[in-house]
């Protein structure tokens, strides 16, 4: 028999220091308390503070990124645990916010199934999330690489000096910096310094691309994705399918595609209905690497490019990249979810 909540717990989570409330299955306030967090295995003995209310009770969190150790630790002590989209909860509407404020309304609204039914979000397991940061670290890696050659061009370009390679950070282009000397030895330091960090960079973002194709190479799911999906390689298949995440989840193909931020604003009132931009709320490295896709088959693939160019007698490049994302993405979760071979055409409606 399932288990009834006879408690729900609001929990407003900080670094050093949570506030919870506890509210009946009337809605009263039965309990709440400020803790304090300790550093490291310490801060294991917050989770006393809710043993009295374990047999019956619903916790909620907000999703935020320093929460895991938490999250985790309530479902390895078999809390029922929901994490709510702190965007959906929109807890500043209220006009005072404080902590103790924040865990109430959490609370409150747990209980009434709001958060259920408008602000719950999918808690990735620490597979998913390891993934996602192996993907995403190296494209942090990458804009950080991208900002040092920026830094070591406009260093030249201040003395006319011309580049020795288009790729500053490919082995020639490091090559031909770490030999150049400038006007003074300040300068030629300062160049040479960046040219190493630069390099360092470039090394970490190739050991993680190998580390990625490694991981998409051991796991059948994604080798059989990087198999059927056109112009997609390990790191594309990677990032996608780490940020879409578990696809069973999504009710349907409106909802995957929200999940991207690939859906008009609306605006409705009375007789007015009004849709305009992307909302661009969802998940932005789903968006980012969908849209990546896009313009890489519109460039090769002749499928794509004749069904872009008939959408582009009446829309801009970008909507019509975008409209492709939303396609792709949901070819990929129909592909997921039914366990049906990938097919360009079928995504485009031809």
């Amino acid at each position: 028999m399932k288990r009834v909540a006879q408690h729900f717990i609001g929990v407003d989570l900080h670094k050093t220091v949570l506030q919870y409330c506890v509210v009946d299955g009337r809605g009263e306030i039965v309990h709440e308390q400020r803790v304090a967090i300790a550093p490291d295995a310490a801060g294991l003995e917050v989770f006393d503070e809710f043993a009295p209310w374990r047999r019956n009770c619903r916790v909620a969190v907000e999703a935020v990124g320093m929460n895991r150790w938490f999250v985790n630790g309530l479902i390895e002590r078999g809390f029922p645990v929901v994490v709510a989209d702190p965007i959906k909860l929109n807890l500043k509407v209220l006009g005072k916010k404080t902590d103790k404020r924040d865990a109430r309304e959490i609370a409150r609204r747990l209980w009434l199934g709001d958060i259920d039914r408008d602000a719950k979000t999918w808690y990735p397991d620490d597979e998913v999330y390891g993934d996602r940061k192996l993907a995403r670290t190296r494209q942090d890696l990458m804009v950080q690489r991208q900002h040092l050659s920026n830094q070591i061009k406009a260093m030249l370009r201040a003395y006319n000096v011309s580049p020795p390679a288009k790729t500053l950070y490919s082995k020639s282009g490091i090559k031909g910096l770490l030999a150049m000397r400038l006007v003074n030895d300040q300068l030629t330091r300062s160049l040479h310094e960046l040219t190493n960090a630069m390099a360092a960079m470039a090394a970490c973002v190739d050991a993680l691309k190998e580390g990625i194709e490694a991981r998409v190479a051991a796991d059948p799911r994604m080798h059989a994705a990087k198999a059927q999906l056109p112009s997609m390689g390990a790191v594309s298949v990677l990032t996608l399918l780490s940020e879409l995440g578990d696809a069973g989840r999504f009710r349907d193909a409106k909802a995957v595609a929200s999940s991207g931020g690939m859906v008009p604003r609306v605006y409705q009132s009375a007789d007015t209905s009004h849709h305009g931009r992307l909302t661009k709320r969802g998940n932005r490295g789903l968006r980012f690497i969908l849209g990546q896709w896009a313009v890489r088959l519109m460039g090769t693939s002749a499928t794509v490019a004749v069904w872009a160019r008939q959408k582009r007698k009446r829309l801009h490049v970008n909507k019509v990249r975008m409209a492709l994302a939303r396609k792709l993405l949901i070819g990929v979760w129909v592909m997921l979810t039914r366990g049906e071979v990938f097919n360009l055409k079928l995504c485009l409606g031809n």
